[in-house]
């Protein structure tokens, strides 16, 4: 299967080309250890930086979400696992 165009070009080759011009790659690193953080990557400009951190704090924000969700479910079948145990040692029903 060739990947010319028919029109002396090479369309899939050049599709991949410009697709490749509109990624921007941001890479954040933090050292735990001494608590500095390096920034780097290839954006456009500065806003589309920006955009893309203010997407991604949304992101790990909705992901911290859940997992604090999940650790509030599994406090609350930790307290009803205990209540009954409570409940069954002092004699109630159970």
């Amino acid at each position: 299967m060739s990947e010319h165009d028919g029109n002396g070009g090479n369309g899939a080759l050049d599709e991949r080309i410009a697709r490749s011009s509109l990624v921007d790659d941001l890479t954040i690193t933090f050292d735990r250890a001494d608590g500095t953080m390096k920034v780097g990557g290839r954006v456009v400009n500065y806003e589309v930086a920006l955009t893309m951190c203010e997407r991604a704090a949304r992101h790990f924000e909705t992901l911290l979400r859940v997992q604090a969700a999940g650790a509030a479910q599994q406090a609350i079948k930790e307290n009803a696992r205990v209540a009954a145990i409570i409940d069954r040692t002092r004699g109630g029903r159970g």
